[in-house]
Protein backbone atom coordinates (compact mmCIF):
# COMPACT_ATOMS: atom_id res chain seq x y z
CA UNK A 1 0.00 0.00 0.00
CA UNK A 2 1.65 3.18 -0.91
CA UNK A 3 1.53 6.42 0.63
CA UNK A 4 -1.30 8.35 -1.36
CA UNK A 5 -3.66 4.96 -0.26
CA UNK A 6 -2.25 5.48 3.49
CA UNK A 7 -3.43 8.69 3.54
CA UNK A 8 -6.66 8.87 1.73
CA UNK A 9 -7.86 6.13 3.88
CA UNK A 10 -6.26 7.24 7.10
CA UNK A 11 -8.41 10.61 5.83
CA UNK A 12 -11.74 8.36 5.68
CA UNK A 13 -11.18 7.08 9.06
CA UNK A 14 -10.84 10.75 11.00
CA UNK A 15 -13.92 11.92 8.64
CA UNK A 16 -16.14 8.60 9.99
CA UNK A 17 -15.04 9.31 13.52
CA UNK A 18 -15.85 12.94 13.33
CA UNK A 19 -19.20 12.13 12.03
CA UNK A 20 -20.08 8.84 14.00
CA UNK A 21 -19.08 11.88 17.17
CA UNK A 22 -21.67 14.22 15.90
CA UNK A 23 -24.28 11.48 15.47
CA UNK A 24 -23.80 10.70 18.57
CA UNK A 25 -24.42 14.18 19.96
CA UNK A 26 -27.18 14.40 17.45
CA UNK A 27 -28.85 11.16 18.93
CA UNK A 28 -28.51 12.71 22.62
CA UNK A 29 -30.63 16.21 21.34
CA UNK A 30 -33.77 13.66 20.65
CA UNK A 31 -34.05 13.12 24.90
CA UNK A 32 -34.00 16.97 25.72
CA UNK A 33 -35.90 20.03 25.05
CA UNK A 34 -33.42 22.17 22.57
CA UNK A 35 -34.21 25.88 20.96
CA UNK A 36 -33.63 24.84 16.97
CA UNK A 37 -34.57 28.28 15.51
CA UNK A 38 -34.74 31.64 16.35
CA UNK A 39 -35.71 34.84 14.10
CA UNK A 40 -35.48 38.76 15.59
CA UNK A 41 -34.97 39.47 19.66
CA UNK A 42 -35.43 35.95 21.32
CA UNK A 43 -34.04 35.71 24.76
CA UNK A 44 -33.69 32.44 27.51
CA UNK A 45 -33.69 33.11 30.91
CA UNK A 46 -32.24 30.31 33.42
CA UNK A 47 -33.27 29.63 36.62
CA UNK A 48 -31.40 32.50 39.04
CA UNK A 49 -29.63 34.01 36.15
CA UNK A 50 -30.92 37.53 34.11
CA UNK A 51 -31.99 37.17 30.38
CA UNK A 52 -29.58 36.25 27.32
CA UNK A 53 -30.01 36.12 23.95
CA UNK A 54 -30.66 32.55 22.94
CA UNK A 55 -29.43 30.58 20.01
CA UNK A 56 -29.82 27.70 18.11
CA UNK A 57 -29.06 24.40 20.07
CA UNK A 58 -30.01 26.27 23.25
CA UNK A 59 -30.98 23.51 25.63
CA UNK A 60 -33.90 24.34 28.01
CA UNK A 61 -34.46 23.21 31.43
CA UNK A 62 -37.82 22.96 33.56
CA UNK A 63 -37.90 27.03 35.00
CA UNK A 64 -36.05 28.26 32.11
CA UNK A 65 -38.33 30.86 30.02
CA UNK A 66 -37.93 31.05 26.32
CA UNK A 67 -39.44 35.27 25.25
CA UNK A 68 -39.94 36.76 21.77
CA UNK A 69 -40.11 40.13 21.15
CA UNK A 70 -42.65 42.03 18.78
CA UNK A 71 -42.10 40.43 15.04
CA UNK A 72 -39.51 37.57 16.31
CA UNK A 73 -40.38 33.87 16.71
CA UNK A 74 -38.48 30.45 18.26
CA UNK A 75 -38.78 27.20 16.92
CA UNK A 76 -38.76 24.34 20.35
CA UNK A 77 -38.23 20.49 20.45
CA UNK A 78 -39.48 19.13 23.29
CA UNK A 79 -37.63 15.26 23.33
CA UNK A 80 -39.56 13.21 20.81
CA UNK A 81 -42.65 14.54 22.01
CA UNK A 82 -43.60 17.95 20.16
CA UNK A 83 -42.61 20.81 17.79
CA UNK A 84 -43.31 24.63 18.84
CA UNK A 85 -43.16 27.85 17.86
CA UNK A 86 -43.51 30.58 19.75
CA UNK A 87 -44.88 33.70 17.77
CA UNK A 88 -43.96 36.99 18.31
CA UNK A 89 -44.40 38.71 22.03
CA UNK A 90 -44.56 35.57 23.58
CA UNK A 91 -43.35 34.45 26.91
CA UNK A 92 -42.65 30.10 27.74
CA UNK A 93 -41.87 28.42 30.72
CA UNK A 94 -40.81 25.15 30.15
CA UNK A 95 -42.69 23.10 33.36
CA UNK A 96 -41.15 19.79 35.32
CA UNK A 97 -42.43 16.72 33.26
CA UNK A 98 -45.64 15.01 33.80
CA UNK A 99 -45.90 11.83 35.83
CA UNK A 100 -45.83 9.61 32.89
CA UNK A 101 -42.42 11.43 31.53
CA UNK A 102 -44.04 13.71 29.14
CA UNK A 103 -43.57 17.48 28.38
CA UNK A 104 -45.72 20.54 30.09
CA UNK A 105 -45.48 24.05 29.55
CA UNK A 106 -46.62 27.49 31.27
CA UNK A 107 -48.06 30.18 28.37
CA UNK A 108 -47.39 33.46 30.31
CA UNK A 109 -48.40 35.49 27.14
CA UNK A 110 -48.77 35.21 23.56
CA UNK A 111 -49.20 32.24 20.91
CA UNK A 112 -47.52 29.04 20.43
CA UNK A 113 -47.91 27.03 17.27
CA UNK A 114 -47.13 23.44 18.10
CA UNK A 115 -47.24 19.79 16.12
CA UNK A 116 -47.43 16.80 18.31
CA UNK A 117 -45.98 13.41 17.74
CA UNK A 118 -48.76 11.02 17.15
CA UNK A 119 -46.63 7.94 16.51
CA UNK A 120 -46.09 8.15 20.78
CA UNK A 121 -49.47 7.48 21.30
CA UNK A 122 -50.10 4.27 20.81
CA UNK A 123 -47.13 3.30 23.48
CA UNK A 124 -49.23 5.37 26.08
CA UNK A 125 -52.47 5.02 28.36
CA UNK A 126 -56.07 6.45 26.60
CA UNK A 127 -56.21 9.45 28.39
CA UNK A 128 -52.58 10.17 28.76
CA UNK A 129 -51.66 13.37 27.25
CA UNK A 130 -48.31 13.85 25.08
CA UNK A 131 -47.67 17.39 25.41
CA UNK A 132 -49.41 19.84 27.81
CA UNK A 133 -49.68 24.12 27.28
CA UNK A 134 -51.19 25.63 30.44
CA UNK A 135 -52.47 29.43 30.73
CA UNK A 136 -53.53 31.22 33.97
CA UNK A 137 -57.24 30.24 32.70
CA UNK A 138 -56.46 26.70 31.27
CA UNK A 139 -54.66 23.51 30.90
CA UNK A 140 -54.54 22.75 26.77
CA UNK A 141 -53.45 18.43 26.92
CA UNK A 142 -52.93 16.28 23.43
CA UNK A 143 -52.56 13.11 22.22
CA UNK A 144 -51.32 13.91 18.99
CA UNK A 145 -52.13 17.03 17.30
CA UNK A 146 -51.48 19.78 15.29
CA UNK A 147 -52.87 22.84 17.22
CA UNK A 148 -52.63 26.86 18.22
CA UNK A 149 -53.03 28.06 22.01
CA UNK A 150 -52.87 31.73 22.36
CA UNK A 151 -53.61 33.74 25.56
CA UNK A 152 -53.33 37.84 24.56
CA UNK A 153 -55.35 40.75 25.98
CA UNK A 154 -58.13 41.31 23.51
CA UNK A 155 -59.51 38.29 21.55
CA UNK A 156 -62.29 39.56 19.11
CA UNK A 157 -64.84 36.50 20.10
CA UNK A 158 -64.71 38.11 23.30
CA UNK A 159 -66.74 40.92 24.28
CA UNK A 160 -64.54 42.11 27.47
CA UNK A 161 -61.51 43.81 25.79
CA UNK A 162 -58.50 45.04 27.60
CA UNK A 163 -58.44 41.30 29.67
CA UNK A 164 -56.53 38.15 28.75
CA UNK A 165 -58.38 35.28 27.48
CA UNK A 166 -57.27 32.00 25.87
CA UNK A 167 -58.20 30.57 22.69
CA UNK A 168 -57.13 26.76 21.71
CA UNK A 169 -57.83 26.26 17.49
CA UNK A 170 -56.87 22.49 16.27
CA UNK A 171 -56.39 21.86 12.55
CA UNK A 172 -55.80 17.80 13.23
CA UNK A 173 -56.43 15.72 16.28
CA UNK A 174 -57.89 16.10 19.67
CA UNK A 175 -56.93 18.56 22.41
CA UNK A 176 -58.78 18.66 25.72
CA UNK A 177 -59.12 21.91 27.65
CA UNK A 178 -59.82 22.12 31.25
CA UNK A 179 -60.71 25.48 32.46
CA UNK A 180 -58.71 25.44 35.91
CA UNK A 181 -61.15 27.74 38.07
CA UNK A 182 -64.34 25.78 37.53
CA UNK A 183 -62.60 22.03 36.42
CA UNK A 184 -64.71 22.29 33.51
CA UNK A 185 -63.45 20.19 29.97
CA UNK A 186 -64.06 20.06 26.22
CA UNK A 187 -62.52 18.15 23.94
CA UNK A 188 -61.85 20.37 21.03
CA UNK A 189 -61.30 18.56 17.09
CA UNK A 190 -60.56 19.01 14.21
CA UNK A 191 -61.50 22.47 12.36
CA UNK A 192 -62.87 23.90 15.97
CA UNK A 193 -61.67 26.34 18.33
CA UNK A 194 -62.28 26.55 22.34
CA UNK A 195 -61.86 30.03 23.49
CA UNK A 196 -62.31 31.38 27.42
CA UNK A 197 -63.05 34.83 28.24
CA UNK A 198 -62.70 36.93 31.16
CA UNK A 199 -64.74 35.69 33.90
CA UNK A 200 -66.09 32.79 32.25
CA UNK A 201 -65.92 29.00 33.28
CA UNK A 202 -67.00 27.72 30.50
CA UNK A 203 -65.06 27.37 27.12
CA UNK A 204 -67.01 28.71 24.01
CA UNK A 205 -66.93 25.89 20.84
CA UNK A 206 -67.26 26.87 17.61
CA UNK A 207 -65.56 26.01 13.71
CA UNK A 208 -62.61 28.19 12.42
CA UNK A 209 -62.17 31.38 11.09
CA UNK A 210 -60.40 31.67 8.15
CA UNK A 211 -57.85 33.90 9.59
CA UNK A 212 -57.59 30.98 12.47
CA UNK A 213 -56.58 28.39 9.02
CA UNK A 214 -54.58 30.83 7.88
CA UNK A 215 -52.53 30.84 11.02
CA UNK A 216 -52.52 27.26 11.52
CA UNK A 217 -51.13 26.83 8.37
CA UNK A 218 -47.68 27.89 9.85
CA UNK A 219 -47.26 25.24 11.90
CA UNK A 220 -45.92 23.56 8.56
CA UNK A 221 -43.05 25.83 8.63
CA UNK A 222 -41.74 24.65 12.27
CA UNK A 223 -38.11 23.88 11.99
CA UNK A 224 -37.49 20.43 12.69
CA UNK A 225 -34.19 18.66 14.27
CA UNK A 226 -31.89 17.38 10.74
CA UNK A 227 -28.67 15.35 11.27
CA UNK A 228 -27.12 17.54 8.16
CA UNK A 229 -28.28 20.53 9.75
CA UNK A 230 -26.85 19.87 12.86
CA UNK A 231 -23.44 18.64 11.71
CA UNK A 232 -22.70 21.57 9.56
CA UNK A 233 -23.51 23.83 12.55
CA UNK A 234 -21.31 22.02 14.80
CA UNK A 235 -18.48 22.15 12.69
CA UNK A 236 -18.94 25.70 11.89
CA UNK A 237 -19.48 26.22 15.15
CA UNK A 238 -16.22 24.99 16.51
CA UNK A 239 -13.91 26.35 13.72
CA UNK A 240 -15.81 29.70 14.94
CA UNK A 241 -14.73 28.90 18.37
CA UNK A 242 -11.31 28.57 17.48
CA UNK A 243 -11.00 31.88 16.17
CA UNK A 244 -12.37 32.87 19.36
CA UNK A 245 -9.60 32.11 21.29
CA UNK A 246 -7.11 33.26 18.99
CA UNK A 247 -8.87 36.82 18.78
CA UNK A 248 -9.23 37.00 22.49
CA UNK A 249 -5.87 36.20 23.80
CA UNK A 250 -4.49 39.20 21.17
CA UNK A 251 -7.40 41.80 22.05
CA UNK A 252 -6.45 44.03 24.62
CA UNK A 253 -9.08 46.49 24.90
CA UNK A 254 -12.06 43.99 25.15
CA UNK A 255 -15.18 46.36 26.67
CA UNK A 256 -12.80 49.13 26.36
CA UNK A 257 -15.50 51.12 23.69
CA UNK A 258 -18.23 50.25 26.52
CA UNK A 259 -16.74 51.61 29.54
CA UNK A 260 -15.35 54.58 27.76
CA UNK A 261 -19.10 55.46 26.56
CA UNK A 262 -20.44 54.84 30.26
CA UNK A 263 -17.76 57.25 31.04
CA UNK A 264 -19.02 60.34 28.77
CA UNK A 265 -23.03 59.28 29.78
CA UNK A 266 -22.28 59.73 33.22
CA UNK A 267 -20.64 62.52 33.19
CA UNK A 268 -23.44 64.10 31.47
CA UNK A 269 -25.87 62.79 34.15
CA UNK A 270 -24.42 63.74 37.43
CA UNK A 271 -22.82 60.06 37.63
CA UNK A 272 -25.88 58.46 37.21
CA UNK A 273 -25.94 55.10 34.92
CA UNK A 274 -28.07 54.36 32.06
CA UNK A 275 -31.63 52.52 32.53
CA UNK A 276 -30.21 50.88 29.25
CA UNK A 277 -27.49 50.01 26.51
CA UNK A 278 -28.91 51.40 24.10
CA UNK A 279 -28.84 54.93 25.67
CA UNK A 280 -25.14 55.16 25.01
CA UNK A 281 -24.07 56.82 21.68
CA UNK A 282 -22.90 53.69 19.95
CA UNK A 283 -22.88 52.12 16.76
CA UNK A 284 -24.77 48.63 16.91
CA UNK A 285 -21.74 46.49 16.20
CA UNK A 286 -19.99 47.84 19.56
CA UNK A 287 -22.88 46.73 21.52
CA UNK A 288 -21.07 43.07 21.19
CA UNK A 289 -17.78 41.17 21.92
CA UNK A 290 -14.87 40.56 19.67
CA UNK A 291 -16.70 37.43 18.74
CA UNK A 292 -19.94 38.71 18.17
CA UNK A 293 -21.70 37.83 21.44
CA UNK A 294 -24.04 41.06 22.59
CA UNK A 295 -22.96 41.79 25.65
CA UNK A 296 -25.34 42.18 28.92
CA UNK A 297 -26.07 44.62 30.82
CA UNK A 298 -27.34 44.99 34.56
CA UNK A 299 -28.33 48.18 36.29
CA UNK A 300 -27.40 47.43 40.02
CA UNK A 301 -28.01 51.14 41.31
CA UNK A 302 -28.70 54.53 39.81
CA UNK A 303 -25.08 54.85 39.93
CA UNK A 304 -23.55 51.38 39.14
CA UNK A 305 -24.12 48.98 36.20
CA UNK A 306 -22.36 45.80 35.16
CA UNK A 307 -21.76 44.49 31.89
CA UNK A 308 -20.57 41.12 31.02
CA UNK A 309 -18.94 39.70 28.03
CA UNK A 310 -19.34 36.33 27.11
CA UNK A 311 -15.82 35.56 26.82
CA UNK A 312 -13.77 33.04 24.41
CA UNK A 313 -16.32 30.21 24.58
CA UNK A 314 -18.92 32.24 23.65
CA UNK A 315 -21.17 31.32 26.74
CA UNK A 316 -22.75 33.73 29.52
CA UNK A 317 -22.08 32.92 33.11
CA UNK A 318 -18.57 30.67 32.91
CA UNK A 319 -15.27 30.78 34.24
CA UNK A 320 -14.01 32.91 31.39
CA UNK A 321 -16.55 35.66 31.47
CA UNK A 322 -14.96 39.02 31.81
CA UNK A 323 -17.31 41.14 33.85
CA UNK A 324 -16.83 44.74 34.95
CA UNK A 325 -18.44 46.75 37.83
CA UNK A 326 -18.67 50.43 36.51
CA UNK A 327 -19.43 53.20 38.83
CA UNK A 328 -17.74 56.79 38.24
CA UNK A 329 -18.25 57.17 42.19
CA UNK A 330 -15.31 54.48 43.01
CA UNK A 331 -12.95 54.15 40.07
CA UNK A 332 -11.67 50.95 42.04
CA UNK A 333 -14.24 49.18 40.89
CA UNK A 334 -13.55 49.13 37.28
CA UNK A 335 -11.20 46.48 37.51
CA UNK A 336 -11.90 43.73 35.32
CA UNK A 337 -13.19 40.44 37.39
CA UNK A 338 -14.02 37.15 36.19
CA UNK A 339 -17.25 35.14 37.08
Amino acid sequence: MNFRKILLFSGILIVAAILAALYLQYSKLSDKYIINKTEGTVTLQKQGNQEVPAKKYDEVKPGDVITTQNNSKADVIFKKSATSRLKGNTALEVDKDSPEGTPRTKLAKGAVLSDVNKKLTENLKAKTKVFSVQTPQVVAGVRGTSFLVKYVDELPECLVKSEYATKTAVLEGTVNVLVTKTSVEMDVTNGEKAVVCPNTGKPKLSPLSGEDKKELEEIAQISKLSFPDFASHSIADTLDALWCYVIYNISQNELGNILSAMDIYAVGHDGKVPDKFTNLQMTASEFKDTCGIPYLYKKLSPYKAEIRSAGPDREYFTKDDIVRVFSIRDDNQNDAVSK
